[in-house]
């Protein structure tokens, strides 16, 4: 059979008609040609959400996935899907299996990330050697964990293809750069010492500095492209003593630790105190001698408020909305800091429900 263009149907004896007919049905062409790419981009589209559908479904099934979790490339996790740059899949392991499987992918379904992990509570250890990679596959870096620090030597790798750093790793996971190399191949720093200009495509982190014997020393300046500052650090023995940061709209952060993840204004024994003093054992739990841990899900956002609360891991029904409803009534929080910046932050609270006697 031969496909005809809906358009030549109104070529053929378009000679027995008016002008004005001509003129109309060329019009109904066009109409009729609209109609039809508008379907395929429908189809088209359709055909993207299912390959979408499809890939988390494998994530979710065919991986037999225990658990999904998004993060930005800094590394913060983040609950909403659309503001994450990658996902990472905990499958459930294998009856009596000591580890298993933890892969990472880009939002674009691309691999990111593998390596194997053993289980401590509700976080997983990275365990033996990890393979990561870039947006297009190709390889970034080699790195080998004991007891989820690196461990031994690890090798990182430009976009190109050619070695960009090599670090060697102590028992403790203090690290020591042996040598670094720019992407023309050039080694810039030998036998840990020297200058060097470093740029992580991933995380947008640009920053260049002198390293003494594998550590970080002195001053350090380089530029967040990701989330758009500037800063300034200072190291003595690979350590961080003074950094500050400038926002694009010129505000100034000083900090002295990269990190700093969200608190409860007055620390662990604070939320301890709040809970105690919030949390009402459910009387239907209570009766039927229902305990165990809730871990919750939520978001500090960058003014201290409480965003998304969500259930983890479950404990029972009764509980969890229980450990919710408490954690709704919490005052804000300390804002969790990157390079002195405050920033959204998702973290894991567990909360234990304990009746005496158990």
């Amino acid at each position: 059979m031969v496909s005809i263009p809906i358009t030549a149907y109104f070529v053929y004896g378009l000679r027995r008609y008016s002008r004005l007919s001509y003129i109309f049905l060329l019009h109904l062409s066009f109409l009729l040609k609209n109609i039809v790419q508008a379907a395929r981009r429908l189809i088209l589209g359709v055909m993207k959400i299912r390959s979408i559908l499809v890939f988390l479904l494998l994530l979710c099934s065919g991986v037999y996935a225990q658990e999904i979790r998004y993060y930005k490339f800094s590394g913060r996790e983040v609950r909403a899907t659309d503001s994450a740059d990658y996902i990472r899949v905990i499958p459930a392991p294998d009856p009596g299996a000591l580890q298993h499987p933890v892969q990472e992918y880009y939002m674009n379904r691309q691999r990111k990330f593998i390596g194997m992990a053993s289980s401590v509570g509700a976080e997983s250890v990275l365990e033996g050697q990890t393979l990561s990679f870039y947006e297009d596959g190709r390889r970034k870096s080699v790195v080998a964990y004991t007891k989820g620090k690196p461990a031994g030597t690890a090798y990182h790798y430009h976009r190109n293809g050619r070695m960009a750093k090599i670090v060697e790793y102590g028992g403790d996971g203090t690290a020591r750069v042996v040598s670094v190399y720019d992407t023309t191949g050039t080694m810039t720093v030998a036998a840990g010492n020297g200058y060097a200009s470093e740029s992580d495509e991933i995380t947008g982190i640009q920053e260049e500095g002198n390293y003494a014997d594998g550590r970080k020393s002195g001053s350090w300046k380089g530029r967040s492209a990701q989330d758009n500052y500037t800063f300034e650090e200072n190291y003595r023995d690979g350590k961080l003593t003074k950094g500050h940061s400038m926002t694009s709209a010129g505000i100034r952060y000083a900090y002295t630790q990269l990190t700093e993840m969200p608190a409860f204004p007055q620390g662990d024994k604070g939320l301890g105190d709040f809970l105690g003093r919030n949390i009402k054992y459910p009387p239907y739990a209570r009766s039927q001698r229902i305990t165990g841990t809730v871990i919750l899900e939520l978001t500090v956002e960058e003014d201290g408020n409480l965003g998304d609360i969500g259930v983890s891991v479950s404990g029972h029904p009764l509980l969890d909305e229980e450990a919710v409803r408490v954690l709704r009534l919490s005052p804000e929080w300390k804002p969790g800091r990157e390079r002195g910046l405050p920033l959204p932050f998702t973290i894991r609270m567990p909360i234990t429900f304990k009746l005496s006697g158990f």
